[in-house]
């Protein structure tokens, strides 16, 4: 692996300064990172699920900036609600009885979930925003719109969860006389950690100066965050380990995204740049390894299935 540890080094420190400035463009420009970016195979097939692409993928790694350097993280099921009322207008002064109101319907859904917080598990979380509710104080507002955001350690008890939840939407509206309409989306399974990967990342993280929060990749550190590569997990061994940065506020923050596009935050991103990419080599070149993998995966999958996670 010498040669190619010299090749990755020189591959992306000959490139610091471009991969930089690209960085700093894409803090700067944050709307262009989220564009999909779909990647060609020779298979037309491939725009409905070419089966050689996925096929063809042995792992997968990717690494996220937070707070601490961690490697095996508790990431956890997670879905979106988009809730919508209907409700009817009218005059709030004149004639409010002829309204039927969505704002109300927001409202109540709301403290319906509040309520329900008391008789959820510590580790199953619900967050959520009102998007719209009306414009003016003397219009009974006929649509209302809320987003949630729920979670849960797997993707069982995200079901259970999402279920609650719905009764507490659908109660609102029978209360109020509103039409409710719920849809579905930004779904992400639970993370499947693969330890065997893990463990290799780790050993070419800590020869670059990296020095984890949890040395023992049998460790998993609880995070509430989520993530999409919960998604590839289920399909592929995957790891998704974290790099710290020096910020005065977590991830989703000001603060952190200060930090994220401060100078002294290049270096480490960098460095795990190249830990990631010594490990993808090292899996392509060792089949025994690559068997290893495969073989905890499978053994996770199985787990996975039979109801735990």
């Amino acid at each position: 692996m010498k040669p190619f540890r010299a090749a990755v080094e020189e591959a992306i420190d000959g490139r610091r300064e471009q991969l930089h400035r690209l960085s700093r463009f894409l803090w700067e420009n944050p709307e262009l990172a989220l564009y999909r970016c779909t990647i060609l195979c020779s298979s037309p097939s491939y725009l409905h699920g070419c089966a050689s692409c996925r096929d063809s993928v042995q792992a997968a790694v990717m690494a996220h900036p937070t707070l601490q350097d961690g490697l095996k993280y508790a990431f956890p099921a997670t879905l979106q609600l988009n809730v919508q009322f209907i409700g009817k207008t009218a005059h709030a002064g004149a004639s409010p009885w002829d309204g039927v109101n969505a704002l109300d319907a927001a409202v109540t859904s709301y403290m319906n979930i509040s309520l329900l917080r008391q008789q959820l598990k510590p580790t199953w979380k619900v967050c959520g925003v009102v998007v719209r509710a009306g414009k003016y104080a003397n219009i009974i507002p006929e649509e209302s719109e809320l987003k949630y955001d729920i979670r849960a350690p797997s993707v069982q008890d995200l079901q259970t969860l999402m279920e609650k939840v719905e009764r507490c939407i659908h109660a609102a509206g029978d209360a109020t006389g509103c039409t409710v309409r719920i849809e579905h989306s930004d779904s992400y399974k639970n993370m499947i950690n693969n330890i065997t990967l893990a463990q290799v990342y780790q050993e070419y993280a800590e020869d670059m100066g990296v020095h984890f929060d949890d040395p023992d990749p049998t460790v998993t550190l609880s995070s509430g965050a989520a993530t999409d590569a919960g998604n590839v997990s289920h399909v592929v061994p995957c790891i998704h380990p974290t790099f710290k940065l020096s910020s005065a506020g977590y991830n989703h923050t000001l603060a952190f995204q200060e930090a994220a596009g401060a100078d002294d935050s290049q270096p480490m991103t960098l460095t795990v740049a190249k830990a990631l990419a010594l490990t993808a080599i090292r899996v392509m070149q060792d089949s025994t390894l690559l068997q290893e993998i495969q073989r905890e995966f499978q053994a996770s999958k199985s787990s996975v299935a039979g109801g735990s996670s």
